[in-house]
C-alpha cells in the first residue's frame, strides 16, 4: 500500500511540474520578440531608391554580444544594396534586452518605395 501511495505522489508531482513547464511563458522567446521589434525600429524610414527590385527578402544572421549589441554575422541576400543597408543600419547597435545570447536568424523583407 505504501508503494502505491509513493508512486501516486511521485506521478502527481511529475505531472504538475510538466504542466507548469508547458504553460509557463519562455522569457527567451519574449526577449527575441523584443529584439525583433527593436530591429524593425532601427530599420524604420529607409531610403530604398537604390533598390533595383520592388522587394528583396533577406535572411539576417546575427548574434548579441555581452554589451547588448547586435553583431551582424551575415546577410543572405541576392541584392548587394540590401546586404550593405542591413549591415550599416544594424551592426553594433544596442538592444535593450540582456536575456538573449547566441546566434539567431531572421527573415527581413525590404520594399521599394518605403519611407
Amino acid at each position: 500500500m505504501k508503494q502505491i501511495v509513493k508512486f501516486s505522489l511521485v506521478t502527481l508531482l511529475w505531472f504538475s511540474a510538466s504542466v507548469m513547464a508547458w504553460t509557463a511563458e519562455d522569457p527567451v522567446d519574449d526577449s527575441i520578440d523584443q529584439v525583433r521589434k527593436e530591429i524593425i525600429q532601427l530599420l524604420a524610414q529607409p531610403n530604398m531608391q537604390n533598390l533595383d527590385k520592388s522587394q528583396v527578402t533577406s535572411t539576417l544572421h546575427f548574434t548579441i554580444n555581452n554589451k547588448n549589441e547586435l553583431v551582424v554575422l551575415m546577410v543572405d541576400s541576392e541584392d548587394d544594396f540590401a546586404d550593405r543597408f542591413l549591415k550599416h543600419r544594424l551592426n553594433y547597435k544596442k538592444v535593450s534586452t540582456s536575456k538573449v545570447r547566441g546566434q539567431y536568424a531572421m527573415k527581413i523583407t525590404l520594399k521599394n518605395g518605403s519611407r
